[in-house]
């Protein structure tokens, strides 16, 4: 479903889940939890993950894109040509060559992102 192996790396309070399945969707449910919206009815719980997933996806996206140079973002986007969902192996290449850090810069990034989902849906 998702082609970020790089979430294997991250989020401490990730490793409560008992979920060994997609990791994106064990963070998404694990956020869910935090925030005490696990009880919703099915088809608001399914809405909600999905547009977590979504926006996670599209906030990975982002980080990877400003942290790229001219050549490396035209590699990024042939590779996103080849298919909306590109090829992990070749993605996780293109990160180590153009973004050293990508590690840390996208850990950092979803550590924002999940902070703001959870200030938000806690708001609500």
């Amino acid at each position: 479903m998702t082609l970020f192996l790089i979430l294997k790396y991250m989020f401490n309070w990730f490793k409560k889940s008992e979920n060994a399945g997609d990791p994106l969707e064990a963070l998404v449910d694990n956020l869910i939890k935090e925030v005490k919206l696990n009880d919703l009815p099915e088809a608001d719980y399914n809405f909600l993950k999905e547009s977590l997933i979504m926006q996670i996806n599209r906030r990975l996206g982002s980080i990877i894109m400003e942290n790229l140079n001219d050549e490396g973002l035209a590699e990024y986007n042939e590779l996103l040509n080849e298919g909306l969902i590109p090829d992990a192996g070749k993605l996780e290449k293109l990160l180590e060559k153009y973004i050293p850090d990508y590690e840390e810069k996208v850990k950092t990034g979803l550590d924002e992102f999940i902070k703001e989902a959870a200030q938000s849906l806690s708001s609500k």
